[in-house]
């Protein structure tokens, strides 16, 4: 600044973008595509092991009524109980594993779910009944959802997005935190003035001194702020957007005078509006949920030099003694220098990257959307 405000002021400020920018591509997609994978494939299996169970509950049903000789005409009611009570008994083990309170759309979905259940009992108990119950199986079946955050499969219920929102968030951040740890290591120590240069140099110098492992001292206190971070905007993040896609659902089936405001064909609430709210929203807790983490780290990063020889079971304990210090020191507050600055940083950023991810599918929708 001594020179005055001039191009070279903006090419000081904006050194290194270009590599900078490649980098967050890079780690954004990983960050992306591991949560929406994970959470897939945990769906898929709750749905499979809910479906099994109720399967196996209107078979076991079926074979008791068989057993007692109970005529055709009874066989669809009972059958129907006995579908359901098993549809209950899954979900309610589901309930339990997410910790989630019920919700209108999760009754809903429930009810759903025991009247599939009813067809799928009533064609176990017997070929005839078949008819006689009034169609046989429904072909239940987890089409395809895309992206994480389309419609969720059939038989899927709100104690099972939690349950699937939550690990793949977990496995998001952790490949998230395998590639961007050694770049926000190397970063924080530019800024503070323990190395100078080009980034990937310093890095390779590092690889060529002290191997890969060079990359990762302090990964692990790293972890300890990265995944409360990750873990809480991506949980956030799709819970929320799991709720205003049932909402939606719901809305999209009222019309006339009991079409709502909000949701829906004829909401007055743009869409692009909950996109923002809803990045937001996400940004805000995760930054929120993070912060006390974020402040041991960056302090262990730029103060602890001699945590590079300690060892990983070390350093974590290094992470929460000076912790416990910085509040003996200066108070629970020190834990909180800096909040509003973050979140004036990661609120906004955060809110247009995932405004952008949900632009993004949309003008592709077209082209990804299944035939």
């Amino acid at each position: 600044m001594r020179n005055g405000w001039g191009p070279h002021v903006v090419q000081q400020l904006y050194a290194g973008l270009g590599s900078a920018a490649a980098f967050s591509v890079v780690v954004g997609a990983i960050h992306w595509l591991t949560f929406c994978t994970a959470k897939r494939a945990a769906l898929d299996i709750m749905v499979q092991q809910a479906k099994e169970a109720k399967a196996k509950a209107a078979a076991e049903g079926g074979a008791g009524l068989a057993a007692a000789g109970g005529g055709g005409a009874a066989v669809p009611s009972k059958t129907r109980k006995g579908a359901s009570s098993g549809s209950q008994s899954g979900t309610a083990h589901l309930h339990v594993s997410s910790g989630h309170h019920m919700h209108d759309e999760e009754v809903l979905l429930e009810h759903r779910a025991a009247a599939e259940g009813a067809g799928a009992g009533s064609d176990a108990a017997a070929a005839g009944a078949k008819k006689a119950a009034g169609g046989g199986a429904h072909g239940g079946g987890g089409g395809g959802h895309g992206g994480g955050l389309e419609e969720a499969p059939e038989g899927a219920d709100v104690g099972m997005l939690a349950s699937a929102n939550m690990v793949g968030a977990t496995v998001g951040a952790l490949m998230t935190a395998l590639v961007e740890g050694p770049l926000e290591l190397f970063r924080h120590q530019a800024q503070a003035g323990i190395i100078s240069g080009n980034l990937f140099r310093e890095m390779s110098n590092v690889v060529k001194k002290q191997g890969p492992m060079g990359l990762y001292w302090g990964f692990l206190p790293y972890c300890l702020e990265s995944f409360p971070y990750d873990i809480s905007e991506l949980a956030t993040y799709s819970q929320l957007r799991d709720v205003y896609n049932q909402a939606v659902a719901k809305a999209n089936a009222l019309t006339g005078g009991k079409a709502s405001q909000l949701f829906g064909p004829e909401a007055k609430v743009p869409s692009q509006l909950w996109d923002i709210a809803i990045g937001a929203a996400a940004g805000s807790a995760a930054t929120l949920i993070s912060m006390p983490f974020d402040v041991v780290k960056t302090y262990m990063q730029t103060h602890a030099g001699d945590a590079v020889a300690m060892s990983a079971v070390a350093q974590v304990q290094a992470f929460f003694a000076t912790g416990s210090r910085m509040v003996a020191q200066h108070g629970a507050g020190a834990l909180w220098v800096g909040v509003v600055p973050r979140l004036a940083q990661q609120v906004p950023s955060c809110t247009i990257c995932w405004w952008a991810v949900e632009a993004c599918q949309h003008w592709l929708k077209p082209i990804t959307a299944p035939s």
